[in-house]
């Protein structure tokens, strides 16, 4: 029987990490091969030029092998459009088209992981930035001003706005992640106390099914061992590891690569932070969760985007209409590309009094999410991307039939003459014209 996998033919080390990235956002099963067994493959994938005439190569350009170095090394420079459009995402579906194109050419059949759980369509995750538990109400409203010190003199928290955020996300049964500080500080309050309000809140989190993860302050950016103290302080209120990471100040603390070397070493799973908190759009120009490379290097480590963040339209007074027409703009992104879309929303905004136009857009937001959306939490979405990535995977063709071996079962898009199925295998054998 012939081996469907595509064949990556490279000898320069860190081209083919990012092929290897290319393929993996893209779900394509494929095989490290060397020039002694190129002939296994049907296609073969590579920046060297074609010298095997009975065989069909995809070259894959320097320039744009280029472009992705920089994106994943944190040095892209693009502006907002090119972010918004997930400009490097298009350059993957153009080579995820000519491998399809070239399978098709040979009347083979072409198998890929499908990119998210049960065929959804993109990936949705909401995060909120815990960057206060107590919030001055301001100066508008005297019953307002009079309650906030009302709950100051028995030690409470004024405005935290998370019941609100768990009441509305519940109703919609939706999972969101929140990301905490290790600890507030508090004017009037004991640190005892605040930590003791901070361990309530966080308990009500979890017990809502939602993740919690290490907001890190502008110390733990610069600093392994005071990441490693915040991240042991929350961990020793959630009584569990923090998988995940989100800087504070994003701009102005975090260091590529830096930060991202401490939260290597300290086991983080993921990281949301290589962002802009001043511009719209997927930073790195990329869509999906990917890994980033330091050093001429892929670590293993996740990094994903956070294209949507509540403070720039306040930054930029955006009106809700414009604030609609942005995220409008980045769901029809990821829904062209099958990407995974990041909604930051601090909790300070979910407040129908202050900030009506904050409250009102992250209730359409949770009105609007449809069926054929993966809404999840960030660590449910990287265990996810990780299992996929890492999956072992067998596929084999020959006389009118597919034989496909996994260790995993997974969600899989078959196209064959031009016609797309899609199945969930594991062990499978799949007769082609019942395809």
């Amino acid at each position: 029987m012939e081996n469907l996998s595509l064949g990556l033919y490279e000898d320069d080390p860190l081209k083919k990490e990012i092929i290897k990235e290319i393929l993996n956002h893209q779900g394509i099963i494929f095989d490290i091969c060397n020039e002694n067994d190129l002939n296994n493959y049907p296609i073969i994938i590579s920046t060297k030029k074609n010298h095997l005439e009975d065989k069909k190569f995809i070259i894959i350009d320097d320039d744009i092998v280029n472009k992705f170095f920089e994106a994943l090394s944190g040095s892209i420079s693009l502006n907002e459009e090119e972010r918004i459009i997930s400009s490097l995402s298009f350059y993957e579906q153009n080579i995820l088209n000519n491998i399809i194109k070239s399978y098709n050419q040979l009347k083979l059949p072409f198998l890929r992981k499908w990119y998210w759980p049960d065929f959804k369509k993109c990936c949705i995750l909401l995060i909120h930035d815990i960057d206060g538990i107590d919030i001055f109400p301001g100066l508008e409203s005297k019953r307002e001003l009079l309650k906030y010190f009302f709950y100051h003199l028995l030690f409470k928290n004024y405005g935290d706005n998370i019941d609100e955020i768990l009441k509305m996300e519940n109703e919609k049964n939706i999972t969101s992640t929140f990301f905490f500080l290790s600890k507030y500080k508090r004017k009037i309050q004991s640190s005892k106390g605040a930590k003791k309000n901070l361990k309530n809140l966080v308990k009500k989190v979890l017990n809502s099914n939602k993740e919690v993860g290490l907001h890190g302050s502008s110390n733990a950016a610069i600093s392994e061992f005071n990441m490693k103290k915040e991240k042991e302080e929350l961990e020793n209120i959630t009584n569990s590891k923090i998988l995940g990471y989100r800087q504070h100040l994003i701009n102005y603390v975090f260091k590529v690569p830096d930060t991202l070397n401490y939260l290597l070493k300290l086991n983080f799973l993921y990281d949301i932070s290589i962002s802009d908190n001043d511009v719209f759009g997927f930073m790195e120009g990329i869509c999906y969760p990917y890994h980033p490379i330091i050093n001429k290097k892929r670590i293993n480590l996740i990094e994903i985007s956070a294209p949507y963040e509540d403070w720039i339209s306040l930054s930029r007074k955006y009106t809700y209409n414009n604030q609609i027409d942005i995220i409008n703009k980045l769901l029809e992104t990821i829904k062209k590309y099958n990407g995974c879309l990041t909604l930051c929303i601090h909790n300070h905004y979910i407040n129908i009094n202050k900030y009506k136009d904050f409250y009102n857009l992250y209730s359409y937001i949770l009105n609007n999410l449809q069926n054929d959306y993966w809404v999840t939490s960030v660590n449910e979405c990287v265990k996810w991307w990780i299992k996929k990535e890492n999956s072992n995977i067998e596929v084999l063709y020959g006389n009118n039939k597919i034989i496909f071996n996994s260790d995993i079962e997974l969600p899989i898009e078959i196209i064959y003459k031009n016609k797309k199925t899609y199945k969930t295998l594991k062990n499978d054998t799949l007769i082609l014209y019942h395809i």
